[in-house]
């Protein structure tokens, strides 16, 4: 499975992404939601798990944006 994390804390997010590789899954990380919007530009995704507090803007206005894009593909 195809999974991205936005965790703006570096150290819970690589934990996440660790724990995800262990059970055989294919893990991205964004740190923001600018990164997390190129990532999922240029990738499709089965799950993303979205921290709410990042640093460039609140976690719900991003997921209404990655489901609005989702909708247009």
């Amino acid at each position: 499975m195809r999974i991205l994390f936005v965790e703006d804390e570096p150290p819970l997010a690589d934990a996440f992404a660790a724990i995800a590789v262990s059970i055989g899954h294919d893990p991205d990380v964004a740190h923001d939601g600018q990164s997390a919007l190129a990532l999922t530009s240029a990738n499709t995704y089965d799950a993303i798990f979205l921290d709410i507090g990042l640093p460039d803007g609140d976690g719900r206005e991003l997921c209404r944006c990655l489901v609005g894009a989702s909708k247009s593909k």
